[in-house]
């Protein structure tokens, strides 16, 4: 009973102790040298140190390293944070740095306040309304294509703003800017003619969407207005498959020449016999191994030995070859290059319109980059609506991608008819009409 009560008074002494050391640390008036004292004691006095407006500077500064991410937050909303130290905490705390007093009235005071802020912190502060369009306009010129890229993809971004974007340097930030609803307005009729002029010419670091429209029609992904409307179009995105009429027995006899030059004719002909192919693959030039790995007629063995070559074509002639095996195929959809993935999913979805599943096994959509080989996945009408948990990709042919699919969860598209893309929002919008009609 004894030891009973004495455990009890000494919790309630270390109670009492802990509350008065706090509301030392809160009050304006401790004294700075009690103030480091405090913060010294515990990670928990520390964090209410960090927000006492008469924390000395140099205690603030010190505490912004702190391992405790609760008080290195609390120092970037203090007001007596240095400027240099606010603006490098705003990089992982933008809320508190755009609401702290101090930065309100640098915002004010400096006109050249964007050129000393850290490209990282102004990446970050750039999706809050708060900021004045004068102070967004000027950071456009400061900033790198994906943080651009950020700015024309957010439903709040400003004509203003937009009218600086649609002129940019980079293709991609360019069109979401001309596609953005603050800036064109919504679709209200015809927004499948919009859509198709906006397909065609829209691109993913560079690769253009016409040039998948037949890796898409294998998994029977083309939109239906797109083939309706653009079969001439389609009709040049069309593989033309020519064949070499010299016969197996003459191209052995040439095959006896040592001639880079004849050697890679003889890799590229269709009718060279077996035998021969094999034999060339013995020469590592670079030039045979990518007319090796594109001809129908390489055995199996020395293609697998091609989906191994360090050069990125060879590789990806590997995944077009329309006689590579399965099992290598599959070793090709998680290759580090994104062409040599994309052109792999799409031999492997030709040869299995139901694999899907066994592509996402070795090609997980959750960790990989925008890109069109992703593209032709979130486009697959099979894909489980289970794995598009959120719909924020940068790319707007991506959120296309999910507001399209007929899997796509009535949550998400409630979400994305306030895209700020309107070939977005119209799709969307046309998806879940067709779901409450029972169409879908």
């Amino acid at each position: 009973m004894l030891l009973l009560t004495f455990l009890t008074m000494s919790i309630e002494t270390k109670l009492s102790n802990l509350l008065k050391l706090q509301q030392e640390a809160k009050d304006v008036n401790t004294p700075n040298n009690r103030l480091i004292e405090i913060a010294s004691n515990s990670a928990q006095l520390a964090q209410v140190v960090a927000l006492n407006p008469s924390a000395p500077t140099e205690l603030l500064r010190e505490l912004s390293y702190s391992k405790d991410s609760a008080t290195r937050k609390n120092v970037a909303a203090n007001p007596n944070t240095s400027i240099e130290v606010l603006l490098n905490l705003g990089s992982e705390f933008p809320e508190q740095l755009v609401n702290n007093s101090t930065f309100s009235i640098l915002l004010v005071e400096n006109p050249n306040l964007v050129d000393i802020i850290p490209l990282n912190t102004l990446r970050s502060i750039l999706n809050y309304d708060t900021l004045p369009v004068s102070f967004i306009e000027r950071a456009v010129n400061q900033l790198d294509e994906d943080t651009l890229l950020l700015l024309a993809e957010n439903p709040e971004t400003t004509k203003e703003v937009l009218f600086q974007l649609v002129n940019s340097q980079y293709r991609q930030v360019a069109e979401a800017a001309n596609l953005h609803v603050n800036f064109a307005g919504e679709i209200n009729s015809d927004w499948d003619i919009t859509a198709i002029e906006a397909l065609l010419k829209s691109a993913i670091r560079g690769q253009e969407f016409g040039n998948f429209l037949e890796q898409l029609e294998r998994i029977d992904s083309i939109p239906e207005f797109v083939i309706k409307s653009l079969p001439e179009n389609y009709s040049a995105f069309k593989r033309v498959a020519v064949n070499c009429a010299t016969p197996g027995r003459e191209l052995e006899q040439l095959a006896k020449d040592n001639n880079l030059w004849k050697q890679l004719f003889l890799a590229n002909n269709p009718n060279t016999p077996t035998c021969v192919l094999q034999d060339l693959a013995k020469n590592n030039h670079v030039w045979l191994c990518q007319s090796l790995a594109n001809n129908p007629n390489t055995p199996a063995c020395v293609l697998q030995e091609l989906a191994r070559d360090n050069y990125r074509g060879v590789r990806e002639n590997v995944a077009k070859n329309p006689n590579t095996p399965e099992k290598i195929l599959k070793l090709l959809l998680s290759d580090s290059s994104e062409s040599v993935r994309r052109f792999a999913i799409a031999r492997y979805l030709d040869r299995n319109p139901d694999g899907l599943f066994a592509v996402l096994k070795y090609y997980p959509i959750e960790y990989s980059t925008p890109c069109f080989s992703r593209l032709i996945v979130l486009m697959h009408p099979q894909f489980p609506s289970k794995l598009v948990k959120k719909c924020d990709s940068l790319v707007w042919l991506e959120r296309y991608a999910i507001a399209q699919n007929s899997n796509t969860s009535l949550d998400l598209l409630k979400v994305l008819v306030n895209d700020s893309n309107r070939i977005v929002r119209a799709v969307a919008k046309a998806n879940l009409y067709q779901k409450a009609e029972g169409r879908r």
